[in-house]
């Protein structure tokens, strides 16, 4: 297995477990630290604007308004 598919693998047990657990927040920081990673590596967006909807909507909701969440944010912000 190559980095690049574990990669893609962890960013599909991360996919899954954000749509199962109650701990939104922490997977969905965690998605978009991968797909930032991705990106950087890659030059491929393809998480980018799941990772972005993601934190939008926690932001939004107000479910997580932390330093880490917001930075996050404005990362994948400037490359949407």
């Amino acid at each position: 297995m190559t980095a690049r598919n574990a990669l893609e693998e962890s960013m599909n047990i991360l996919s899954e477990c954000y749509q199962s657990d109650k701990r939104k927040v922490y997977h969905a920081q965690k998605y978009a630290e991968f797909a930032l990673s991705y990106w950087n590596i890659y030059s491929d967006n393809r998480y980018i604007e799941q990772a972005f909807k993601w934190l939008n909507e926690l932001i939004k909701n107000e479910d997580s308004m932390s330093r880490k969440t917001r930075d996050l944010y404005g990362k994948l912000k400037k490359i949407i």
